[in-house]
């Protein structure tokens, strides 16, 4: 299990995505690096949660959040 899936993944990319309504949130100001992402607030909550219960010599990171409607292609 240490294969990393993209989102830009084909198998990720065929996921039908579907507007939920929940709000983005510009992740930028959490990451001390400049490192950034859009993600859903929801998430946001869950990774918070997720990573006060790590180690403290451990930390997440966020690579690839946001996925528009419509499919975006990069040669």
């Amino acid at each position: 299990m240490n294969e990393i899936v993209l989102m830009s993944d084909p198998a990720v990319a065929a996921i039908p995505v579907v507007e939920c309504g929940e709000r983005l949130v510009d992740v930028r100001k959490e990451d001390p690096a400049g490192a950034f992402a859009y993600l859903r607030e929801s998430v946001v909550e869950q990774l918070r949660y997720a990573q006060d219960r790590l180690p403290t010599d451990r930390r997440l990171l966020v690579v690839e959040g946001y996925r528009p409607l419509a499919p975006t292609h990069v040669p």
